[in-house]
């Protein structure tokens, strides 16, 4: 047979102090970053997918996607995630550019997005009934997908206290051109 042996690799420190910090800083804004553009990329799949789904079923000899209520339920998604979208565009700039504010706008990009997600989520479901938690429909898969990503690199309660924190440090850059 074999033998197998695990030899002890010798330590090594990346980084400490105010260097180790910032490197975190930056990987939790990078990973942030792309949980809310995922989000926006299943936000707008749920979008989709319930508009195809009303457009074809039928009910009171009318498809469904012609009441108004449906109509608002999923235009309201649909201004929530366009509202998302700019905010994740302006974030993924402030990383790549090293913005000092980068931060709190990857904080807003991911609470907008987080939100826009959810709510599609929920109205793609209530649009779909019931077959939307069956494995017939993908719905269920971007769904849990929404979930999961809302709480990956930290959720809305981290972002906003982060948000919080920004803007009532002590001379914050508050204003116009500023967050």
């Amino acid at each position: 047979m074999a033998t197998v042996a695990f030899e002890p690799a010798a330590k090594t420190c990346v980084a400490a102090g105010a260097r180790a910090r910032q490197l975190l800083d930056d990987a939790l804004d990078r990973g942030a970053l792309a949980a809310a553009a995922q989000l926006l990329g299943v936000c707008d799949r749920l979008i989709s997918l319930a508009v195809a789904y009303t457009g074809e079923r039928v009910q009171f000899d009318v498809p469904i996607g012609s009441f108004q209520a449906v109509k608002h339920a999923l235009a309201d998604v649909k201004v929530r995630l366009e509202y998302a979208r700019p905010l994740v565009y302006r974030a993924a700039d402030s990383v790549a550019r090293g913005l000092a504010a980068r931060s709190v706008h990857v904080s807003m990009a991911k609470v907008a997005a987080a939100e826009a997600a959810l709510r599609g989520a929920r109205a793609a479901l209530q649009a779909h009934g019931a077959i939307g938690y069956t494995w017939e429909q993908d719905v269920h898969i971007w769904m849990r997908r929404a979930w999961s990503l809302d709480y990956v690199w930290g959720s809305q309660r981290f972002h906003r206290a982060r948000m919080a924190a920004f803007a009532l440090a002590p001379g914050a850059p508050l204003g116009a051109g500023r967050t």
